[in-house]
Parts: structure tokens; C-alpha cells; sequence
């Protein structure tokens, strides 16, 4: 939010143009697993990060037009599901689940580039904020919530912009904290080290 602060701080609303904007899902799958250990219950835990999928996000945009550079900040409300494989061992047995965290966000990326005619490249942070969230993995033993309600990460921009009033954006976005960091297992991180990236396609409609 400081951040979107800074970005109207410093542009003159007469020169700011503002539109709405969707973009298509994402989905990021390149698993990442880790194996713990539960005394409590003498439990072996084997959990895979499988997948991170987001639906459709719309919003408002904000654009500022440089000459040469450009400016731009969103408010994209989306919702996340990010999926798990879970294999419990223990003197009770051999267990398997496939669980989900579902949060519903507030993203926000802000984006400053170059433009040239009517093509513009541009990279910038992204801070998606946690508004709800549903967490799977805490029906189980020695999982505990570590939750962070913002997670970070920087988005790569190359657009077309198409008589100044629709834009066309495929974006790249990377995220900087890894999925599994909202829990603790016996009070140490998972370290799962999974760091989402997807693509999507974006369109704006200006004023």
C-alpha cells in the first residue's frame, strides 16, 4: 500500500489515466518436496507442493503516459489455490491426501518502463495481500499456521497498447517467497523452496 501511495504521490491526476483490467489464469506446477518428522504422534511426513492456480483477475488500472517511459499500478482482486500431496507414516499405518490453500487476493503490481510507439516493456514489484484464506494442511498434527499476509513478488511487462485506450499485456510474474512459508511443522519452516511463476495475458481499457 506504500508503495501505491508513492505511485499517486507523484502523479498529477491530470496526466493519470484510469481504465479497468482483467487477466487470464495462471497456473505454476513444478513440484517441490521435503519429508518431516512428528515426534508427538512418531509420524513421518512426506509433503509435495504440487501446483499454484489462479483464476481470472479484473480491477482498476492506473496509467501514466512518460513520452518514452511510462508508469502503471493495478488493483486486481483474484483467487489462489495452491495444491499439496501429503504421505503420512506411522505405527498406525500409510495415509495420503491431496490438500488445498485457497486465499482470495488483492494484487498489486506496479510496473515502470520504456514505450516506443505503440509497444512498452516495463518491470516492478508485486505485493498480493491475503484478504481470506482456507489453509488444508492444519487438520493435521504438528502443521501450524506461520501466516503471512503478504507475499511479494516482481512481474516482467511487454505490451501493446492499440489507439491509446486498450492495452494488451503479457506479463511474467515471479514470486519471491516460497509456498509453504504460511506454515510451521513443530514450530521449524517447511523450506518446501517453491517459488511460483506464471504467465498471463492481460487487457486494459482506458479512459
Amino acid at each position: 500500500m506504500i508503495v501505491c501511495a508513492l505511485f499517486f504521490a507523484t502523479t498529477s491526476f491530470s496526466q493519470l489515466t484510469i481504465g479497468i483490467k482483467s487477466s487470464t489464469p495462471t497456473l505454476s506446477a513444478k513440484e517441490s518436496s521435503n519429508e518431516y518428522y512428528e515426534p508427538q504422534n512418531q509420524s513421518k511426513y512426506g509433503l509435495t507442493y504440487v501446483s499454484t492456480r489462479s483464476s481470472y483477475s479484473f480491477g482498476l488500472s492506473f496509467y501514466k503516459d512518460l513520452d518514452f517511459a511510462f508508469v502503471m499500478s493495478d488493483l486486481l482482486y483474484r483467487e489462489t489455490q495452491v495444491d499439496y500431496r501429503l504421505e503420512m507414516r506411522s505405527h498406525l499405518g500409510r495415509e495420503s491426501a491431496t490438500l488445498y490453500d485457497c486465499h482470495r487476493i488483492l494484487s498489486i503490481p506496479v510496473i515502470a518502463g520504456f514505450q516506443k510507439k505503440n509497444f512498452k516493456i516495463g518491470v516492478g514489484p508485486v505485493f498480493n495481500i491475503k484478504i481470506d484464506s482456507d489453509y488444508g494442511l492444519t487438520k493435521y498434527e504438528g502443521f501450524n499456521l506461520a501466516t503471512r499476509k503478504i507475499n511479494k513478488a516482481v512481474q516482467f511487462v511487454i505490451g501493446y497498447k492499440i489507439k491509446n485506450h486498450i492495452h494488451v499485456d503479457l506479463r511474467h510474474e515471479i514470486s519471491l517467497d516460497a509456498e509453504g512459508d504460511d506454515y510451521n511443522i513443530v514450530g521449524n519452516p517447511l523450506k518446501i523452496y517453491s517459488h511460483p511463476q506464471s504467465f498471463s495475458v492481460s487487457v486494459g481499457i482506458y479512459l
